[in-house]
C-alpha cells in the first residue's frame, strides 16, 4: 500500500519524494545512520523485498542505505497488505487488517515498558486509515537466524522463548487496565460468523480430500466432525475453555512461531510480528510454537517441561505463587491446541501445497496429524469438549 516502489537503487539525483522522507527519518531516529552521515554522504537506496511467500497480511522489505565511502546501513520496512488474504478468503479484510497494522503500532509504542523483551529498534510506524493507506514501520533489519519450519525447535531455544512470554504475562497482570482494553480483545481466525467460518474452511476441505497424501489427515479430521464445520467449537474453545479452569485472559503475542522469532544461537534475538496481540489464553504462544515449530517426539517428551518453565519463571516475576495451578493452565495449553490444529491446516493449504514446498508439506502433515491424535485423547479426557465430540 505504501508508495515503497521508487526505492529500487538510484544515485541521490534520482532520489524521489519518500527517499528523501526516510532519509529525514533515519537522520532524526538512527544513532547508526547519524555516526556515518557526520562525515559522508549517502550514495543510493535500493529495496529487496523479503518472504513474500510467507506473509499472509504484509510486504517486507530490506531496505539498503549505501554511504560514498561505501559503508551500509540495512533497515527492514512492513508494509500492510490484504491482497493475498482476500485471494485465498474471499473476504474483504481492510477492516481487521486496520486493526491489525494498529495494533502493532500501539505494541512498539508501549513495548519499553516490558523489561527484558526482546524487541527489534523501531525507527518510525505510521497507522492504516480509511483516508491514509500508505501505513509502514521501519525498523532495524535483523540478521540473527529463524529457524526453518522443516526443522524443530530445541530445548534451549524454546525454555528461552518461554522466558520471554512469561514477560509478557507478566507485564498482562500488573496492568489489568491495559490487558482488558477493547482492542485487545481475543479473537478467531474462524471469524465472528457462519458465512467467514465456512469461506475460511472451504479451500481446507478441498485440499484434503482432493490430496492424496493428505488421506490421513482427511481422516483424523473427519473424526474430529467440528474442527472445520461447527465455528461454536472454536467459540468455546478459544474464548472460555480457559477461563472455565480458572486461568485469566493475558495478553499474549498471538502468531508466536519461528517466522516471527529471529535467535543467536539458542538466545532469542528478537520477536517480530506483534499484529495480533491479544488478551485471551496466557498458552497460547508456547502452544503454537510446540505444535507447528517442533518434531511431534520432541513435543510429547518436553511439552509439559516447556510449559512448567514458564508458568515458574512468570511466578518468579510476580514474586508470590500464581493465583491458578499449574495443573490448569496445562490442561489449558491441550484444549488450545485443537484451535491451533485448525491454523496449522489453513498455513498447510495456503503455504505449504505447493509442489516447491515438498518438505515443509511432509513435515507439517507429521506435526498436525500427531496434534489431531493427541487431540481426540484429550477429548476423550474432557467433559466439556466430549459434548462437541
Amino acid at each position: 500500500m505504501a508508495t515503497v516502489e521508487d526505492f529500487n537503487a538510484k544515485p541521490m539525483e534520482d532520489f524521489s519524494n519518500d527517499d528523501h522522507h526516510l532519509l529525514s527519518l533515519l537522520t532524526r531516529k538512527s544513532e547508526r545512520f547519524q555516526e556515518i552521515k557526520k562525515f559522508h554522504d549517502v550514495q543510493n537506496i535500493s529495496k529487496t523485498m523479503l518472504a513474500d511467500d510467507d506473509s499472509f497480511m504484509s510486504v517486507v522489505y530490506k531496505v539498503e542505505v549505501t554511504f560514498k565511502n561505501g559503508q551500509r546501513t540495512d533497515y527492514c520496512l512492513k508494509v500492510p497488505t490484504c491482497e493475498k488474504i482476500e485471494k485465498v478468503a474471499e473476504v474483504n479484510f481492510f477492516p481487521i487488517l486496520s486493526i491489525i497494522h494498529n495494533k502493532e503500532c500501539d505494541f512498539y509504542e508501549s513495548s519499553q515498558k516490558i523489561d527484558g523483551l526482546r524487541l527489534p529498534e523501531v525507527f518510525s510506524l505510521k497507522r492504516l486509515t480509511d483516508e491514509d493507506r500508505n501505513a509502514y514501520v521501519l525498523m532495524e533489519f535483523l540478521h540473527g537466524r529463524c529457524v526453518p519450519v522443516e526443522e524443530s525447535l530445541n530445548l534451549e531455544q524454546i525454555k528461552d522463548v518461554a522466558e520471554q512470554v512469561a514477560l509478557i504475562l507478566n507485564f498482562s497482570l500488573n496492568n489489568p487496565d491495559i490487558t482488558a482494553r477493547p482492542e485487545n480483545r481475543t479473537f478467531s481466525i474462524a471469524g465472528n460468523d457462519d458465512e467467514h467460518f465456512a469461506k475460511m474452511n472451504g479451500p481446507i476441505v478441498k485440499y484434503l480430500r482432493k490430496t492424496p497424501e493428505m488421506q490421513e489427515l482427511h481422516d483424523l479430521v473427519e473424526k474430529h466432525q467440528r474442527i472445520l464445520s461447527q465455528r461454536d467449537y472454536f467459540e468455546y474453545i478459544v474464548f472460555q475453555a480457559h477461563l472455565d479452569y480458572g486461568v485469566p485472559n493475558l495478553l499474549a503475542h498471538g502468531d508466536l512461531w519461528s517466522n516471527n522469532l529471529f535467535f543467536h544461537g539458542n538466545k532469542v534475538e528478537a520477536i517480530i510480528d506483534w499484529q495480533s496481540l491479544n488478551a485471551g489464553n496466557p498458552t497460547q504462544d508456547l502452544v503454537r510454537l510446540l505444535l507447528l515449530n517442533c518434531s511431534p517426539d520432541f513435543r510429547h517428551k518436553y511439552e509439559s517441561t516447556v510449559l512448567k518453565h514458564c508458568y515458574d519463571h512468570l511466578s518468579k516475576l510476580q514474586g508470590k505463587p500464581l493465583e491458578f495451578s499449574f495443573e490448569n493452565f496445562e490442561k489449558s495449553a491441550k484444549t488450545y491446541a485443537i484451535y491451533q490444529i485448525y491454523l496449522g491446516l489453513y498455513i498447510l493449504t495456503h503455504k505449504y501445497s505447493k509442489p516447491e514446498r515438498t518438505l515443509q508439506r511432509k513435515v507439517f502433515v507429521e506435526r498436525m496429524a500427531a496434534g489431531l491424535r493427541d487431540s481426540l485423547d484429550w477429548i476423550n479426557q474432557n467433559a466439556n469438549l466430549r459434548k462437541f465430540k
